[in-house]
């Protein structure tokens, strides 16, 4: 499966920062106010420690989640802190304001990039992939700690489900972003294999319950993969909307492609005719990461790789940016409405 990497480091850092100034002119600049320079440095294992996110309760408390490998196992596992912001270890988390989630036996992270959200109880919901002990193949696993970084016992009886999306162990999932609709029920999106050689890879959307388990109204098993293209696809992002539609997207070959779907699994015509859209500059791109604004328009953010030259499409609301760039990256955005494609770029 195709590996997107962040910047590593040996220790897990978080960074407090401040801002200042209008909304045209801004400065940013550590805030002192957590642990006196605004960065906290600590670690999980010590053991090739990744920090990947975090979220603030409406406590005001930190909860971020990254990957350790235990060094008694040989495994990776989740890792979860909880700090109140002076940047101090918050100990009615699990003791010492850590926990640590088994991932089975995984042996590397190539790839992953665990998300975290809290559910509508304030309760964590980690997604990310892991291997079941002694699994053949690497799956989409979600797990439910409870506000005491405990793992919940009413999330599939042990706080962990592991979902192999073909059902035969031999090929590997990857799970990359999560959502919730309004009944509480959790929507994942990844990537699974289908193919040998070449490899090929298909969107892969799972639907589960509060209570830990797939829901089979949706698509009979609670499962679906996504084949839009034929070529290599990995989805990204996902939102739920507001009437309980699921819009979803990622890369596919050089395009990314974006689908809406309704809570049966089923594409929802209304949106581009087809129920999906795809999106090309005329290079390879990438597709990282998704957002809804007020009012629900997609934002979608990722990569535009090397070009000789970038044309404008019609209608951009930005000035002419046509221009000459010589091996570089772009960063691009786009803004799409849930009906009717609509769009503006930013280059940046």
């Amino acid at each position: 499966m195709k590996n997107h990497y962040l910047l590593r480091s040996l220790a897990t850092i978080i960074c407090f920062i401040t801002i200042s100034g209008n909304m045209f002119a801004q400065n940013y600049f550590p805030d002192s106010s957590f642990n006196g320079n605004g960065i906290a440095t600590f670690t999980f294992y010590n053991n090739i420690d990744r920090g990947f996110g975090c979220a603030i309760q409406p406590d005001q408390k930190l909860v971020m989640v990254g990957l350790s490998k235990n060094p008694s196992t040989n495994f990776f596992e989740l890792c979860v802190a909880r700090f109140i912001l002076s940047s101090t270890f918050d100990t009615t988390f699990s003791g010492d304001g850590k926990s640590y989630v088994s991932m089975g036996n995984q042996s590397s992270i190539g790839g992953q990039t665990p998300k975290l959200k809290f559910d509508s109880d304030g309760k964590i919901v980690i997604v990310n992939s892991g291997r079941t002990n002694g699994g053949a193949s690497q799956d989409i696993m979600i797990c439910r700690l409870d506000t005491n970084g405990v793992l919940d016992n009413t999330f599939n009886g042990n706080g962990v489900l592991f979902v192999d999306m073909t059902g035969a162990g031999s090929q590997p999932d990857q799970a990359s972003d999560f959502d919730f609709d309004a009944q509480g029920n959790i929507y994942v999106v990844g990537a699974t294999r289908t193919g040998g050689t070449p490899l090929d890879n298909d969107f892969s959307v799972i639907k589960v319950s509060p209570n830990g388990q797939l829901v089979s109204s949706f698509d009979g098993d609670g499962k679906k993969l996504f084949n839009p293209t034929g070529f290599a696809e990995f989805a990204t992002g996902v939102r739920v909307l507001s009437d309980g539609k699921i819009v979803f997207g990622g890369s596919a070959g050089s395009n990314v492609i974006l689908m809406k779907i309704d809570s049966t699994g089923a594409l929802d015509n209304t949106f581009n005719g087809t129920g999906s859209t795809s999106i090309s500059f005329g290079s390879s791109m990438d597709m990282y990461g998704m957002e809804l604004d007020s009012d629900e328009r997609i934002i979608i953010a990722g990569t535009i790789y090397p070009l000789s030259r970038i044309q404008v499409l019609p209608d951009v609301c930005k000035p002419d940016y046509s221009t000459q760039i010589s091996e570089q990256v772009v960063n691009s955005m786009l803004i799409l409405e849930p009906e009717i494609m609509k769009y503006f770029l930013f280059i940046f």
